[in-house]
């Protein structure tokens, strides 16, 4: 462990050298910071378009009993 930092103080790279699996350290910093708020917006969007759909089949079955 503490192996493993001395040789990357004393071999100083690139980030773009640098991977995380197969993803590029830059790439996965960019990744994690986003990702949660597209997430975030997929569900939102999901929720709306639901809860519209859902409204409007009440609305649409109160009128049928009317």
């Amino acid at each position: 462990m503490f192996l493993s930092r001395v040789i990357l103080i004393s071999n100083p790279q690139n980030a773009e050298d640098v991977k995380i699996g197969p993803i590029p350290l830059p790439l996965f910093i960019v990744v994690c910071m986003f990702a949660p708020f597209v997430i975030a917006g997929i569900v939102f969007v999901v929720h709306r378009l639901w809860m519209k759909w859902s409204r409007n089949r009440k609305a649409a079955g109160e009128q049928d009993e009317v």
